[in-house]
C-alpha cells in the first residue's frame, strides 16, 4: 500500500512527496512478491493536488522545463500489477489525475473528484484531460473541465469514472479486499491485460488484435496457463503462482 502522508495540507503533493512516491513505485515494480498496489491518503482526503505554495517563485519557463513533474502519473499507469485508488474526501487537480491513472477506483459516498484547474486560472495538466476525454467523451470532459465541476461519487459511478462506491471511511478496506483477491491471480496475464486495455486507447483494431495475439503467445508459455487449464478440467479453483 502506498499512502500519501501530508494530511495537514490535504495530501497536496510537493517535489519531495512526488519523488518518494515515484521511487517507491519503481522499487515495487522490481519486487515479484508485490502483485497489487493500493494508493490512498492519510486523513480526510485522497490528494488535494499540487501544493501551490511551493510554486510561488516558479516562472512560466521553469514550469515548462520541469517535464519530470508528470513521471509519477505515468508510472502508475505503466505498472505491471493492478493499481487501485482508495478515495476519501477530495481527489482534486493532479490528485484527480493520480486517481484516474489507477486501474480501478473505490470512492467513499461523500468523496469527490475535482478538476479544479480552471478555477485557479490554470489549464488542466497531469493527464486529467486525456483520462476524462477517453472515459466520458469530449463533450462531458469539456463541461466538467471548464466548470471545474466537483464530481460526487454517485455521479462518478454513473459516468464510469469509478467502479465502486462504499460507505464513508470504507474505501481503503474495499480497495484492500480487491487487491488481495487480484494478488492471487495469474500476474503475467494480468500485466498483459492491463497493457492491452491502456494501449487500446491509442491503436487501431488490427493493431489491438495483433497485440492480443502476441500476449496470448506469452501467456501460453506460463505455469499459470497450464494450472488454469488443469484446474478447469479438475473442477477446482486454480492456484496461480505468477509464473
Amino acid at each position: 500500500m502506498l499512502t500519501l502522508n501530508r494530511p495537514e495540507v490535504g495530501n497536496a503533493y510537493n517535489d519531495e512527496l512526488r519523488f518518494t512516491f515515484l521511487a517507491t513505485l519503481r522499487e515495487a515494480e522490481q519486487d515479484n512478491d508485490i502483485r497489487a498496489v493500493v494508493v490512498t491518503g492519510t486523513g480526510k482526503h485522497f490528494c488535494s493536488g499540487a501544493d501551490l505554495s511551493g510554486e510561488a517563485g516558479l516562472t512560466a519557463e521553469g514550469y515548462r522545463a520541469n517535464s519530470q513533474r508528470y513521471d509519477w502519473i505515468y508510472e502508475v499507469q505503466r505498472m505491471p500489477v493492478p493499481v487501485i485508488a482508495a478515495i476519501e474526501g477530495y481527489a482534486a487537480g493532479a490528485g484527480m489525475a493520480l486517481a484516474m491513472a489507477c486501474d480501478v477506483r473505490v470512492m467513499a459516498e461523500d468523496s469527490h473528484l475535482f478538476p479544479a484547474f480552471t478555477q485557479r486560472g490554470l489549464a488542466p495538466d497531469s493527464g486529467v484531460s486525456w483520462f476524462l476525454t477517453n472515459i466520458v467523451g469530449p463533450g462531458q470532459a469539456m463541461q466538467w473541465l471548464l466548470d471545474a465541476h466537483r464530481i460526487p461519487a454517485t455521479e462518478a459511478l454513473e459516468a464510469r469514472l469509478t467502479q465502486h462506491v462504499v460507505a464513508p471511511g470504507q474505501a481503503l478496506a474495499r480497495a484492500l479486499e480487491i487487491a488481495e483477491g487480484w494478488a492471487q491471480g495469474p500476474s503475467i496475464a494480468f500485466a498483459l491485460a492491463k497493457r492491452q486495455v491502456w494501449a487500446s486507447l491509442n491503436v487501431t483494431l488490427p493493431e489491438a488484435l495483433r497485440f492480443e495475439q502476441d500476449s496470448r503467445f506469452l501467456t501460453y508459455q506460463t505455469y499459470d496457463r497450464i494450472e488454469g487449464r488443469t484446474a478447469f478440467q479438475e473442477k477446482r479453483p486454480p492456484k496461480f503462482e505468477g509464473r
